[in-house]
């Protein structure tokens, strides 16, 4: 012990091993909010504030497929913050952005089931979408064929296509 510790009273230094100890603690809550986990938690809800905040919808498209191929390669990354982004994205206006987030939710899997509820909804909104185009052909990429492989993998239930439906 050098002189300066030992001037220190216990109390005083049980107090600075606390205070340390809460900064390495993942789930540390400061001002209301909590710090992600993990690093994939991390990537994740990065780009979900990303995706929110842009109003280039060009750019959210673009962030929801980086934010596809993340979770594809993050298959683990099943935490109830990182479903429930996930989830709010389905919401979203743009049909690219929805179909980002069904990506994402199809490789959380079974972990997911809360979000089936918003994919059933996702999917009505794209199949009305889509009628409205006319429905004659399928786009290369839409939400709604997203949601069905999600649904499939999520609760295992089979959706049939939109051509099948109409």
């Amino acid at each position: 012990m050098n002189s300066h510790t030992r001037n220190l009273k216990p109390a005083r230094i049980l107090a600075l091993i606390l205070s340390a100890a809460v900064f390495c603690i993942p789930s540390f809550s400061t001002h209301g909010r909590t710090l992600p986990e993990t690093r994939c938690e991390k990537e994740v809800l990065v780009l979900v504030h990303k995706i929110d905040a842009e109003r280039d919808e060009t750019a959210q498209v673009f962030l929801a497929q980086d934010l596809a191929y993340r979770s594809y390669e993050n298959r683990d990354c099943k935490t109830r913050r990182v479903i429930r982004a996930l989830t709010a994205l389905l919401q979203n206006r743009n049909d690219g952005v929805r179909w980002g987030a069904a990506e994402a939710l199809a490789d959380v899997g079974p972990a997911a089931k809360s979000a089936v509820p918003a994919l059933e909804q996702a999917l009505r909104q794209s199949d009305a979408e889509l009628a409205k185009l006319g429905g004659g052909f399928l786009p290369t990429r839409y939400s709604g064929q997203a949601v069905r492989v999600a649904l499939k993998k999520i609760s295992g239930r089979m959706v049939p296509d939109y051509n099948e439906q109409h």
